[in-house]
């Protein structure tokens, strides 16, 4: 498996171009961003952001 280095935080991942914790910092910044209207709603989709795994 090869892995790559983000340029962000300059951390090995083995995914390109994508640094899950990288990745998941960016979700929770923009969660005030956005609104379903619906709390739950949200929440359930704020989780499904925060727990993806990028495959090739």
């Amino acid at each position: 498996m090869s892995s790559y280095i983000c340029p962000e935080c300059n951390k090995k991942y083995p995914e390109y171009y994508w640094c899950k914790p990288c990745n998941s910092t960016h979700f929770q910044n923009d969660f005030n961003n956005w609104t379903s209207g619906n709390d739950k709603i949200e929440k359930l989709i704020q989780n499904a952001q925060l727990m993806l795994i990028m495959t090739k």
